[in-house]
């Protein structure tokens, strides 16, 4: 089909899901920390920031950063802190993904002090990211401070890495 500027804009459909990447708006990965009270900041360049209410957790939607990570998320046992871990995104990550760790990270938080920064009790000892992506036929990679996991073939290219402090928690 011929290319046609007065055409309507067109939506597609991709299946499996994951092929078609990022929705390139965060609203949906946003709205479960949103919705436990995190306060939302925009800079001038669109990028959005969600701070935790006690600022030990902090989000970064990046469209406009100087990288491909478009999520990045980090915790802290204290504010001013080094972060205790850090999770980042690639562009190409299906928001589906995101929107399932932001809702895991939010339902830790709601737990109780501190429940977001180590396994403990929390719904994030649940969260065993490798196993489901093993299945899938990812690979990990240890860094030396960090694991990423990688998909078998080229699509989807997404990658997501998490670096923890080596610092044992007080």
């Amino acid at each position: 089909m011929p290319y046609d500027p007065n055409e309507q804009w067109r939506e597609y459909h991709v299946t499996p899901r994951y092929l078609a990447g990022s929705t390139f708006t965060g609203d949906p990965a946003l709205q479960p920390l949103l919705d436990a009270g995190w306060k939302l900041n925009h800079d001038e360049m669109g990028n959005a920031y969600v701070n935790a209410p006690d600022q030990t957790v902090r989000l970064g939607y990046l469209p406009e950063g100087d990288d491909d990570a478009l999520w990045k998320i980090t915790a802290y046992s204290d504010p001013f802190a080094m972060p205790r871990w850090l999770v980042t995104f690639q562009d190409s990550t299906p928001t589906e993904i995101v929107q399932g760790f932001t809702t895991a990270l939010a339902a830790a938080y709601v737990e109780g002090p501190d429940s977001h920064l180590y396994y403990g009790n929390s719904e994030l000892a649940a969260l065993d990211v490798g196993t489901p992506l093993a299945a899938a036929g990812w690979s990990h990679r240890y860094g030396t401070a960090d694991i990423s996991f990688h998909p078998r073939t080229a699509w989807p290219r997404s990658t997501c890495a998490a670096t923890a402090s080596t610092t044992p928690p007080r």
